[in-house]
């Protein structure tokens, strides 16, 4: 089908290491950050708690980040995944995000 090849031309190869597949979570984050102006969090301020949950695209878990010098609890999601299927729940955690980010702004500004 020519909308599969089309399709298939556009999408990026599955990382290869860890460290792209790091640089394609950044780069994930800062397009985010550039479209939606959502809060995006060095991973260095989230402690990591117990799992709550699980999800689509791996666990959720129960963290504190610190953020203006207070901790503040939240859930945090990760993405499970290898090769292909990373980049795919990758791809879809984005606009998951981008959703769930303009649907609370709506909320928020009424």
């Amino acid at each position: 089908d020519e909308d599969e090849d089309e399709e298939a031309e556009d999408a990026a190869p599955p990382p290869a290491t860890v460290a792209e597949s790091r640089e394609r979570i950044e780069g994930s984050f800062a397009k985010l950050k550039d479209e939606t102006n959502v809060a995006v969090l060095p991973l260095r301020s989230i402690k990591f708690g117990k799992v709550i949950g699980k999800g689509a695209f791996g666990t959720v878990r129960l963290g504190l980040c610190s953020i203006g010098g207070r901790l503040v609890p939240m859930a945090v999601k990760t993405i499970v995944g290898k090769g292909k299927l990373f980049a795919e729940r990758l791809e879809c955690f984005e606009t998951e995000a981008r959703v769930s980010w303009l649907a609370s702004k709506e909320a928020r500004e009424g």
